[in-house]
């Protein structure tokens, strides 16, 4: 190519499609310049500098100049992690200029943005998208999480009829979980528990056991006689009792009692349920009954072997081969011996909700835990009290609480070979 060809030379408008470039000083200057030459030219790129602010006005003239989609979708891919963080203010102007839109890349990383900065004109669509059952099951879960990331106040009636949709059960019990109005988000749950799956159940007893409004309504329930308290574990009487509520208190100590074993008792209640066991002609005992035991106490923290292995808890596959008294040690106290990883972390929000579980990851502006029923991320700003304890998510008195029958079931099932 001769010099003259090199000065007239213009590159194509894609030449650069589909690479991403990372431009450092990207802020002003040559950096800038660069940056805007770049993606002009269909280049993914990915902005570093020393100055938020000079960074964000240099992508808003990308946009604002017909950027690639890539870049809007990079920014929602680099954010997916973070909650509630402020709205930029060229972010209408952006939102604007891809309303309407048919790309569905660009829908669905200006939908997500949108929930991210709390901008709630996207909420309508989104609504309408979950609501119709021609939609794609994946798109209507898409539709579901950002209704979670926006924190979607109006959604409380349809969220309590997709409780209906065991398709989508599973991923809409947490989001009634924060929804504003307690009162009906309690409603539906309650009213539609019996029809829920041993997983399902164990999720909806998450979230109604981690906010005051709700543990009211689950308590008064309970006293009531409209749910059964043999649904309610040791585990859900101590996240109940995190809460610090008094009346909740009250209920508790109505409808459960006092359940708490001193560790120095430990010894004397593994002799018991050991001589209870082998004294018991265990060949008479169903461990089919023994896994529906497990499956309502034990499967929400812990599985045997898959992908979801040692979630919150140890993984048990193959820990038969560890004989009856590996297991009477570690349930009846648990707090004996607590991995680090499996520590419980209790979070509380300004508003009083009480989240705990396991440390997943952080950052500067967020914390990420897991818990029974999900993973929840909780802005850092949002947060009131942190505390770390020594002990283990599973509660002491799982065994004791149980008739004899079915603690002989469970552990029948949990030291057999399979």
């Amino acid at each position: 190519m001769d010099s003259q060809t090199l000065r007239t030379y213009e590159a194509p408008a894609a030449a650069l499609a589909g690479r991403v470039i990372l431009v450092t000083g990207a802020g002003d200057g040559i950096g800038k310049a660069i940056s805007l030459a770049l993606a002009g030219h269909g280049a993914t790129v990915v902005l570093l500098g020393k100055t938020l602010r000079k960074l964000e006005k240099v992508h808003d003239e990308i946009v604002a100049a017909g950027g690639p989609v890539r870049t809007l979708r990079l920014l929602a891919f680099a954010l997916e992690a973070e909650a509630g963080l402020p709205m930029p203010n060229a972010w209408p102007r952006i939102a604007a200029r891809f309303a309407g839109t048919t790309d569905p890349h660009a829908r669905d990383a200006v939908e997500q943005l949108a929930a991210l900065f709390g901008d709630r004109s996207v909420l309508g669509p989104v609504r309408a998208r979950l609501a119709d059952r021609n939609v794609p099951a994946a798109e209507r879960r898409r539709a579901l999480d950002l209704l979670r990331r926006a924190g979607d106040p109006g959604a409380v009636p349809l969220l309590a009829e997709l409780l209906g949709d065991a398709d989508l059960r599973a991923a809409v019990i947490p989001l009634l979980g924060a929804a504003p109005d307690a009162t009906a988000a309690a409603q539906a749950l309650l009213g539609a528990f019996r029809g829920f799956g041993p997983a399902e159940r164990n999720a909806a007893l998450a979230i109604l056991t981690g906010r005051v409004e709700l543990a009211r309504a689950l308590l008064g329930a309970v006293a009531a006689g409209t749910f059964d308290r043999r649904d309610l574990t040791a585990l859900h009487a101590r996240q109940l009792r995190k809460l610090g509520d008094a009346e909740v208190n009250r209920l508790l100590e109505q409808v459960w009692g006092r359940t708490a074993e001193a560790s120095t008792d430990a010894k004397a209640t593994i002799a018991r349920l050991r001589d209870t066991f082998r004294n018991a002609p265990v060949w008479a005992f169903d461990a089919a009954a023994g896994r529906r035991t497990y499956e309502r106490l034990c499967a929400a923290c812990h599985v045997s072997g898959g992908p979801d292995a040692g979630r919150l808890g140890p993984d048990l596959a193959g820990t038969w081969r560890n004989g009856l008294d590996y297991f009477l040690e570690n349930i009846v106290d648990p707090n004996a011996v607590v991995g680090a990883a499996y520590e419980l972390h209790v979070l509380t929000r300004r508003d009083g909700t009480v989240v705990s579980g396991m440390i997943d990851r952080e950052s500067d502006t967020a914390v990420v835990v897991r818990t029974v029923a999900e993973t929840v991320t909780i802005p850092r700003a949002d947060l009131r009290e942190r505390q770390r304890t020594t002990q283990s998510l599973m509660p002491p008195g799982l065994l004791e609480a149980l008739p004899e029958r079915e603690a002989v079931e469970l552990l029948k099932y949990l030291t057999e070979p399979r």
